[in-house]
């Protein structure tokens, strides 16, 4: 009886072993899991990703500085991870996405509307001079009506067409800018950490603080004088200049 028990055990074991070699020689089980994840990576091949990725690199813009601009643009939240996995074809970039970066090239590569900050003049020595920005209350705005002059181009300025100047209200973010002082800025172009930037909002209000960062919603920056952070929702901001240089009134 003993072994006619032995001998069943045996046979069930040879019949599961059988069962186990003909699974993993099955055309289901020979496709392993990182040839899965491969295959949804086909699209990074696709005009659409090959053309995201040509735009982001055509801007200038990294992933992050791209995801907050986008994030502005398209009026939703968009973070870097989105951004990455748009730019590797991972998942598929919506319409209004692919038309807000084309449409952000377009306007690089044009020189800068009139409404919105002059271009240098024609000599390429001097740049247009807007009114008074107040670091507690900005009462500067960035378009044609409020130009007060011209000055001469600041060094670090050269080459750019989208330069321009304006007067300091304040001392919220003394030393670096004084009251009175004649700050110089460039449009559009994004600041370090801790570099004076002029933070243009949609009300039509342009404030001068200190850059901090940005996040998906926010972006952060600082003042000296009384020290504290502020916050401002990216909904709410057009654009952020980075002051570039300065002269004392």
């Amino acid at each position: 009886m003993a072994f006619i028990t032995r001998l069943c055990c045996l046979q069930k074991m040879q019949t599961m072993a059988e069962r186990v070699c003909d699974s993993r020689q099955s055309p289901s089980f020979a496709r392993p899991a990182n040839l899965r994840r491969m295959s949804s990576r086909v699209e990074a091949t696709s005009p659409q990703a090959a053309e995201f990725k040509r735009l982001l690199e055509e801007s200038g813009k990294n992933q992050m500085d791209a995801a907050a601009w986008l994030t502005r643009t398209v009026g939703r939240a968009i973070g870097n991870h989105t951004v990455s996995r748009w730019a590797n074809g991972y998942t598929k970039i919506p319409v209004d996405v692919m038309d807000a970066m084309r449409s952000l090239v377009d306007r690089e590569d044009a020189p800068a509307p009139a409404q919105h900050v002059s271009a240098l003049t024609e000599s390429g020595e001097d740049v247009p001079l807007f009114g008074y920005a107040n670091a507690a209350g900005s009462v500067l705005r960035l378009n044609d009506d409020a130009r007060i002059g011209v000055v001469p181009i600041h060094p670090s300025q050269r080459g750019s067409r989208s330069a321009f100047a304006f007067v300091v209200f304040g001392d919220s973010v003394a030393p670096m800018l004084n009251h009175g002082d004649v700050g110089y800025a460039i449009r559009n172009r994004p600041p370090r950490k801790g570099q004076p930037c002029l933070i243009e909002l949609r009300d039509g209000e342009t404030h001068v603080k200190l850059f901090n960062r940005t996040d998906e919603r926010t972006l952060f920056a600082d003042q000296l004088n009384p020290k504290k952070e502020l916050t401002y929702a990216l909904r709410d901001v057009v654009a952020i200049h980075a002051v570039v240089g300065v002269s004392f009134g």
